[in-house]
């Protein structure tokens, strides 16, 4: 330890510990061994959870506060120094207080205070008797290095020889330039490198007018003012098939009324033609699913349609089943019903089957004395109101397979 004519003034060292004795101590010993530390440097010993205040019942705290607490100090002189760390005390299962310091078995923080550079650093700690952490019976360090953070890549513009840690704040010049903003090649000395030269038209009135040409290379080109426009630099004919019309005046379209999407008003096929759709499904595991076909696929066999989903059991209302692990199939086709089914294992399945879109004027039967398990046949979300409630007063209650219920004599 430095003496009295040695030690700097309390009032102007940066490390003061302000806890209140508690009379339990963790000692730590820093040894001579140490060469990273100069004649008066401070050390900071610190529990980034520690006790930071005591609490005490008697005066009305309940649960101590918790969090980075300074609970020892010294002043480096070059030789061994011992430091008594502060350590908390918790008497509350006799009513007591929980003072204030380092808490048994959390982990030793070293800071040190370069004097000479008026910094703080943290630290990694070479510990040659103990754990580092507080409660150990002796903790001896043979050696603190100091962590720098900054920049480690030597090509960065802002590298840091004396930095021990890359903190991420590497800061890079762009593409060929240097650090000083400067071209790295510029043969014309135009102050435009020479890889970022343009070449290009320079004339604003035409259609390729290039904004960011260096030098004109006469590649302008000009619209002829009739049907042609310009788009992105490029002229575009806009009357390509030669009929007369300019193409901003044609109408494209499905002009086949065999497909589902034929438009009446198109002047030009544009092959869009729809014929078939897409119907998305997904089968959730440990559920009950309610599904049901909105399209004619090529093929409705329930074998077909559910041949890459682990089913465990499918049926529909009228008691016919689907089963395949037993051979069971009294469903054969997948028609105009709603069916319930339960998938094997713990993942959800989706899939997608294509199909020609069943006609939305389909009627369906809703049979007395029984649950109906309806399909679902437009192509588009619609509230139950709206599909059923032309028939309310012949309905008791609609629910799906998410738990929702419709129960038109309640309001539900």
């Amino acid at each position: 330890m430095c003496d009295a004519s040695e030690c700097p003034d309390d009032d102007n060292t940066y490390y003061n510990v302000s806890l209140v004795e508690t009379g339990e101590y963790q000692l730590i010993i820093f040894q001579e061994s140490i060469s990273s530390l100069e004649f008066g440097d401070e050390i900071g010993i610190f529990d980034m959870n520690g006790v930071v205040e005591s609490c005490d019942p008697s005066t009305g705290c309940i649960d101590p506060t918790y969090g980075e607490v300074l609970v020892g100090a010294g002043i480096w002189n070059g030789s061994q120094l011992e430091i008594s760390a502060i350590e908390s005390t918790d008497l509350s299962d006799f009513g007591g207080p929980i003072t204030n310091g380092a808490v048994n078995g959390n982990s030793v923080m070293i800071k040190v205070w370069k004097s000479s550079q008026q910094t703080e650093f943290e630290t990694e700690i070479t510990w040659s008797t103990g754990g580092g952490n507080f409660g150990d019976l002796l903790l001896a360090a043979s050696q603190i290095d100091l962590i720098i953070y900054g920049c480690t890549d030597f090509n960065a513009c802002n590298y840091n020889s004396n930095a021990t840690d890359d903190d991420g704040s590497c800061e890079y010049p762009e593409q060929y330039y240097d650090c000083d903003n400067n071209c790295i090649n510029d043969i014309d000395n135009d102050g435009i490198c020479d890889e970022l030269e343009v070449l290009g038209c320079q004339d604003e009135e035409a259609c390729n007018y290039d904004s960011n040409a260096t030098d004109d290379d006469g590649s302008c080109e000009f619209i002829d003012g009739i049907c042609e426009t310009c788009e992105d630099g490029q002229i575009i004919d806009n009357d390509q098939d030669d009929d007369g019309i300019c193409n901003d005046d044609e109408i494209p379209g499905c002009t086949d009324p065999e497909a589902i999407n034929y438009n009446p008003d198109a002047t030009d096929d544009d092959g869009t033609c729809d014929y078939t759709i897409l119907q998305d499904i997904t089968l959730n595991a440990f559920m009950v699913n309610l599904f049901s076909l909105n399209v004619i696929p090529d093929d409705p066999s329930i074998e077909s349609v559910l041949s890459d989903i682990p089913i465990l059991v499918t049926g529909e209302d009228n008691g016919n089943f689907y089963v395949p692990s037993f051979g069971v199939n009294q469903i054969g086709n997948i028609g105009f019903e709603g069916y319930e089914t339960f998938i094997n294992g713990a993942s959800s399945y989706s899939f997608s089957i294509e199909g020609t879109p069943v006609e939305q004027t389909t009627p369906l039967l809703l049979e007395a004395f029984k649950v109906n398990i309806l399909p679902y046949l437009p192509q588009m979300e619609m509230s139950s109101d709206d599909v059923f409630s032309d028939y309310y007063d012949n309905i008791l209650l609609i629910s799906n397979d998410m738990g929702q219920f419709n129960v038109p004599s309640f309001g539900v």
